[in-house]
């Protein structure tokens, strides 16, 4: 097979070599399927070979426990120190107004509906879709009045980044900061949490759980008659929930992702589904867990599955979770609707959960039609005066949260980072020549690096006519050909190296959450591989491959803005690169927990690095080789101070020193080389 190049090199110009633009996102983004793809068909076979009760409870319990293992440690059930601030009666039920901890001081926004009947009723945990105003979008309002007089206590809470719990919303202009959506506040902290080991989905799920906690409390509810019943992202908490807590009795989700994630059949050029970080299981793919198998893991439990419009891929899933309820005997308690209507909680779509839930825990079918009601405004159904607890300055953000769960980093060992960083075993390269062309006396030549069968990196290298005796520059990242030329016309040899995927600079905006750079660290990630430690092996490699270019036995690595995390992680694992210099590197991780926004992509993330450790960590590795740092940056990629800096990097000076050469370690301040 053809190796599918990163960059397409341009043909060699008379005068001069210019680089190409990023290469398209789908070459990497079709590696990485590729891969999928075979994981799938490989747990297709053994799904195959699920005949039995008895193994499919095998597959069950196994979905379940790799499930907790995803989402990370739930914790403790602390207290919830419940709070009802409001109540208000209507015709029929009540809503109360209440809040309740899922974590020491990280509070909950919630709303309870109470049937006017005397009890104990059966109850619904409603999970929100991402509206901004969550539970009190008119159409959930609905649902939950629709239910309450169906004889349901309906507990509806606000996910973080949502309704009260936005993080830049302001309620006294009625504005996003910086434009920012709850799917955006999602994926900023999601991707903090990811760096912390600790998924944003585990998050959402102690909010779930808790609520399932607060209802137990009631006297209202009969504990043996839970349901969750989500809409859209609800949905996928929905899906979630399920998996963890034994107390949901029966299930509707609704419009949340019914469908098999892989195969990918991904076609060049075709976007690569994406979705905001809650959304998103890693290393899911390993263990062969998909939508599909969530749903069917829910079996026997009762599962409703809620679409907008029935689809080849929608009756396809449906078929095969049928089949597993089949196997246990309950294909009555699997059934599916759809709303033959755009994405939302439709009327029909209310009633067929009304329905299905009274069938399956009241015994009864449920109403058949709709009676009127009136949605309530923001202010009833607030439960903080401003309508947002940051504002009120009730609890921890979520931010804050994350700020306090962050451990003192570590001193590293070159055996964890490789482990931190998922590193594949380097094949043996052998650089080979493609062309090459003699300019203004400098020797430019373009060479392949294959990696396997289907990827290859691609390499230009200078070849001076009176080279230095000082070792080749390995150059990561996007470099202009003219900063290469002048190196080359000063005497030094250059091997200018595309790592894998490479699509420019960062965005100057909050794109880069949803853009191909994220999707293709989602993807790696469900393979249980870490895209920026493919691209250290990349660097690792651009190293092994200048010493055999220009027949030498060390090098020296250079890198500009944010390859600097993959310049400083192969330095530190490679004895033979004997320098390192980082132009505008990420100053550390730990910074980007510091503040609420960044603008550093999911693909420069490394899950779970900073459970153990952090950059300047990883930079004391290096020592007593010289390092050079200049113009470190922040979360928002600005440079910081230098006594700033100087602060971050004690771990590294201090490594010098003990080594007996501090004077090898400098840490600079100024502009940033442009790119």
């Amino acid at each position: 097979m053809t190796p599918i190049s990163r960059r397409a090199i341009l043909t060699l110009p008379a005068l001069a070599w210019a680089q190409s633009p990023a290469a398209p996102a789908s070459s990497l983004a079709l590696h990485l399927a590729a891969q999928l793809d075979t994981l799938a068909a490989e747990w297709d076979a053994r799904r195959a070979a699920i005949t039995t009760p008895a193994a499919f409870q095998n597959r069950i319990r196994f979905i379940q426990a790799r499930v907790r293992e995803m989402l990370g440690p739930i914790g403790p059930a602390t207290p919830l120190h419940a709070e009802v601030t409001r109540i208000t009666q209507r015709d029929g039920y009540r809503i109360e107004n209440l809040l309740y901890q899922s974590a020491p001081n990280l509070w909950v926004p919630a709303n309870l509906y109470v049937p006017a009947s005397l009890g104990p009723h059966p109850a619904v945990l409603s999970p929100c879709g991402h509206y901004e105003i969550s539970r009190q979008h008119p159409d959930y309002q609905r649902a939950y009045i629709l239910l309450a007089r169906a004889g349901f206590v309906v507990l509806a809470y606000d996910p973080t980044g949502q309704g009260e719990r936005r993080q830049y919303w302001d309620p006294i202009t009625k504005t996003q900061q910086d434009k920012l959506r709850s799917v955006d506040e999602h994926s900023l902290s999601g991707h903090l949490l990811l760096l912390l080991g600790k998924p944003l989905t585990g998050y959402l799920v102690r909010d779930g759980m808790r609520g399932i906690d607060y209802l137990l409390t009631r006297p209202e509810v009969d504990p043996q008659r839970v349901a969750c019943a989500g809409h859209s992202g609800g949905g996928t908490v929905t899906m979630f929930l399920a998996q963890v807590d034994p107390r949901i009795r029966c299930v509707v989700i609704n419009e949340g992702g019914t469908f098999h994630r892989w195969p990918m059949h991904l076609q060049s050029g075709a976007k690569v589904p994406i979705a905001d970080a809650e959304q998103n299981l890693f290393p899911a793919a390993i263990h062969g867990i998909d939508a599909c198998d969530l749903h069917s893991a829910i079996a026997p439990r009762p599962l409703l599955a809620l679409i907008e419009n029935y689809t080849p891929t929608f009756q396809e899933t449906a078929a095969h979770i049928r089949q597993r309820y089949s196997l246990l005997g309950h294909d009555a308690d699997f059934e599916t609707a759809e709303a033959q209507a755009p994405h939302a909680w439709t009327q029909k779509l209310r009633l067929a959960t009304a329905d299905f839930l009274s069938r399956h825990l009241l015994q009864k079918s449920g109403p058949a039609e709709e009676p009127p009601a009136s949605p309530e405004p923001p202010d009833v159904l607030n439960v903080t005066p401003s309508g947002s607890l940051k504002h009120e300055q009730r609890g921890h953000t979520l931010f804050q949260f994350i700020q306090r769960e962050v451990p003192p980093p570590q001193s590293v060992t070159t055996a964890l980072l490789r482990r931190l960083l998922r590193l594949p075993v380097l094949p043996k390269i052998e650089p080979s020549r493609t062309r090459g062309e003699t300019v203004d006396g400098i020797r430019v030549e373009a060479y392949n690096l294959p990696f396997d069968s289907m990827l290859a990196l691609q390499a230009t290298a200078y070849h001076p006519a009176s080279p230095s005796r000082e070792a080749p520059i390995v150059l990561i990242g996007d470099q202009p050909h003219s900063v290469n030329a002048e190196l080359a016309r000063q005497g030094r040899r250059v091997l200018a190296v595309d790592v894998r995927g490479l699509a420019g600079p960062p965005p100057a905006n909050f794109s880069h959450l949803f853009a191909p750079e994220t999707a293709h660290a989602y993807l790696a990630w469900y393979l249980n591989q870490d895209l920026c430690g493919l691209r250290v092996a990349d660097t690792l490699q651009a190293a092994a491959s200048a010493r055999l270019i220009f027949k030498t036995t060390s090098v020296v690595l250079e890198s500009g803005g944010l390859a600097g995390i993959w310049a400083l992680c192969a330095a530190a694992l490679d004895p033979a690169i004997s320098a390192t210099t980082c132009h505008g590197p990420l100053l550390s991780y730990v910074a980007l927990t510091r503040t609420d926004r960044h603008l550093v992509p999911a693909s420069y993330l490394v899950r779970g690095l900073l459970q153990h450790t952090d950059l300047p960590e990883i930079a004391a590795l290096i020592a007593p080789r010289r390092l050079t740092i200049t113009a470190p940056v922040d979360a928002m990629l600005q440079t910081v101070p230098l006594n700033e800096a100087s602060a971050e990097y004690r771990p590294t000076r201090d490594a010098y020193r003990r080594a007996g050469h501090a004077g090898r370690f400098t840490l600079g301040a100024g502009p940033t080389p442009s790119a």
